[in-house]
């Protein structure tokens, strides 16, 4: 494009973000009859409902303190929720001397019964997906990313895996080493969490008493000079990748325990279910001629550790932490972080994530993540994988698909090959509850601020939905009855309320439906005293979204509502609470409100890619 060009369209983009600041300022007077609730917290105390409403926040033991130890750092912003019974979830921003930090914490009380621990992954060893399919595949409500993996060949992962049996009892390994890669949280079938040693044991033998030593379980590379054994689970990715560049390769295949096959390379296809495959490489390879076609070879492996029966295991590189001291790791080298910690009688349960690599969020080094967890209430700790790999996912009471709650560094869910699930006991299917959310909003990830979404400017208005649970926080059908106290007015249609502000204060807005509350505290700022955009510079086409701030300073975002008019743009609903500006042609640009989909104008319709601002506000 000429220079003049991009100059234009530069002019032309800041003229239609002024213009869509202009046009926000015409604000018609809301004219929907008022339902009134004098007095909504007196409502709530004779209903017998906590102050605390049940989906947007909930008790969390985890004091500010933690999350900033005094003297050296500020925490500017957290969210607490229930997940399940027994589980909660924390948001927060903090600013140190080392910079700006966000992260996400789980807490589950392996004791309460609101869920169980189990393994993730694609469905074998070597599979790769996002994370979030492989909450989707167990059926979980939450979820962290796992273990190391080979990420430039095999992608499957280092250590060990165990996988919950559904009747209880010892788990099934799925994939492990003999050594080497050995460090691992594990639920012991008592339910009781743990960071122990977790080892391969395992032999195979034939009928003439020839027994050999197994190396590796479903590993990404056979150990030098043992024998790795392989299952079905180890998937479509080539055996030839767990030996590649040794001379001296040997694989035996088994069918139903007996050898029909011995060959000098590793093989490419698949096994079949019944199928098994000893590849030995250097010793283990001359060792492996001992086994001839036609023989029956009895196989056996399992996991050892110095802990109880295992249900359930992930491997992780590093113990950052062991009985309440941080070890001694690295303190210079901040990354994108994931960890899980227990207390020191292995009944709480403490995941977390670490944003970094971003301008909001700088990383923790391994003694800052260690500390951090000890801090939030862990007394043995290990460091899954971080960077790119740290991924986090949690389900919102009454939602039924668990979000992303994290910045993953890559700008998206890597593919990964495991992780660790928080699988819900089934509930009654009741409505016990809502949360109360409000819809559009411009900071619409799972884990947004709500100082922002609680607030509304005086004259504009709130869309506020109210989210239906049962007691395990699952999503159950069923439109409340809306209240409002005194400082704003609203009106209801096809589950929602429309809030608006009448004058400066607190204005409790209530859901209710038989004997089902949620509360929602909304404050009410002042008029609007002027308009900013979220950004100053936007890419086309992206999006943005329009803050009001009333005289005293207090600011919220304003919703692409009728209340607001766009140039050239038809009345819409179903607006997500961002603006979308797009090139019309190589001197014009127009504002559209972003549905999600398709945004239409007098210059035709187009589908067009979201583009978020960096940081947060």
């Amino acid at each position: 494009m000429p220079s003049s060009a991009r100059k234009t369209s530069r002019r032309l983009v800041t003229g239609v973000l002024a213009g869509a600041l202009a046009s926000t300022l015409v604000l018609p007077t809301a004219t929907a009859a008022p339902s009134q609730e004098p007095d909504p917290q007196a409502r709530l105390a004779a209903a017998g409902v906590a102050e605390a409403h049940p989906g947007s926040s909930a008790a969390s033991d985890i004091p500010d303190v933690a999350l900033a130890p005094p003297g050296e750092g500020l925490v500017t912003r957290r969210s607490d929720s229930p997940v399940a019974p027994g589980v909660t979830y924390t948001s927060f921003d903090r600013l140190d001397a080392r910079g700006w930090l966000r992260g996400d914490i789980l807490v589950a009380d392996l004791d309460a019964g609101g869920v169980k621990v189990d393994y993730l992954n694609p469905g074998t060893v070597s599979g790769r997906e996002v994370l979030s399919q492989q909450v989707a595949r167990k059926g979980a409500i939450a979820g962290v990313n796992g273990d190391f993996f080979d990420i430039n060949d095999t992608g499957a992962p280092v250590g060990v895996g165990i996988e919950r049996d559904a009747d209880g009892g010892a788990g099934r390994l799925v994939n492990a080493p003999k050594t080497g890669h050995n460090e691992s949280a594990v639920i012991g079938a008592d339910g009781i969490g743990r960071i122990a040693q977790v080892f391969l044991t395992g032999t195979a033998a034939d009928d003439d008493g020839s027994k050999l030593d197994l190396t590796n379980l479903n590993s990404p590379e056979v150990t030098a000079g043992g024998i790795g054994l392989y299952t079905s689970q180890w998937g479509a990715t080539p055996r030839t990748r767990t030996v590649d560049g040794v001379a001296a390769v040997r694989e035996i295949i088994l069918r139903n325990g007996v050898v029909v096959s011995s060959n000098t390379s590793a093989g490419t296809t698949p096994l079949a279910a019944g199928e098994l495959a000893l590849i030995g490489r250097d010793a283990g390879a001359t060792a492996l001629t001992a086994f001839e076609p036609g023989e029956t070879i009895d196989v056996n492996y399992g996991p050892r550790s110095d802990a109880a029966e295992i249900a359930v295991g992930i491997s992780g590189n590093k113990q950052l932490a062991r009985d309440g001291q941080v070890l001694n790791v690295d303190d210079s080298v901040m990354h994108p972080r994931t960890a899980i910690g227990f207390s020191a009688d292995g009944r709480r349960m403490v995941l977390l994530t670490i944003d970094g690599r971003m301008a909001d969020s700088r990383g923790l080094t391994e003694y800052e993540l260690g500390r951090l967890m000890l801090d939030l209430g862990s007394d043995d700790v290990l460091n899954l994988d971080g960077g790119g790999s740290s991924t986090m996912l949690k389900r919102s009471p009454g939602e039924v698909t668990p979000e992303v709650v994290n910045k993953p560094s890559d700008g998206a869910e890597r593919l990964t090959p495991n992780g660790l699930g928080l699988l819900a006991v089934k509930g009654s299917g009741l409505l016990k509850g809502f949360r109360i959310e409000a819809t559009g909003t411009a900071d619409a990830a799972a884990d947004a601020d709500l100082g922002h979404s609680s607030r509304v400017l005086t004259g504009l208005s709130r869309v506020l939905a109210g989210r239906g649970h049962d007691e395990t926080y699952a999503a159950v059908a069923g439109a409340p009855q809306w209240f409002v106290g005194s400082n704003a007015r609203l009106t209801s249609a096809n589950g929602t309320a429309i809030v608006t502000g009448v004058r400066a204060g607190e204005a409790t807005v209530i859901a209710s439906r038989a004997q089902a509350h949620g509360r929602f505290p909304l404050t009410v700022i002042g008029k609007p005293a002027r308009l900013a955009p979220s950004t100053r510079q936007l890419s086309l086409p992206g999006t943005f979204s329009i803050n009001g701030y009333d005289a005293d300073g207090f600011a919220t975002w304003v919703e692409p509502r009728p209340q607001a008019r766009v140039r050239r743009q038809p009345s819409q609903r179903g607006c997500q609470g961002q603006w979308v500006c797009r090139h019309r042609d190589r001197h014009r640009a127009g504002i559209d409100r972003d549905q999600g989909e398709s945004r239409r104008s007098g210059h035709g319709t187009r589908r067009h890619r979201r583009v978020d601002r960096p940081g947060r506000r």
